[in-house]
């Protein structure tokens, strides 16, 4: 999963996540050949005034509000 792109950098680098790694890995422009995309895209149609919002509802009603990722597995 690539989370973070930083063309800024000196080098540039992309930060990810390989799928089944709890380690983050930094990999320079320099060493990527090719980028896959693949799945569903996390953030599609997400905002973070959307997630405020959901916060928001979910403490209103009592329940538990947790920052947890959405699965980015297939159905």
């Amino acid at each position: 999963y690539v989370f973070d792109r930083r063309p800024q950098e000196n080098p540039p680098i992309a930060r990810m996540w390989p799928k089944g790694n709890d380690q983050l890995f930094v990999v320079p422009y320099s060493q990527i050949a090719r980028i896959h995309f693949i799945g569903k895209d996390a953030a599609a149609g997400k905002s973070w005034e959307t997630w405020v919002k959901k916060h928001a509802e979910k403490t209103a009603k009592g329940e538990k509000a947790e920052m947890l990722p959405d699965s980015l597995d297939e159905d």
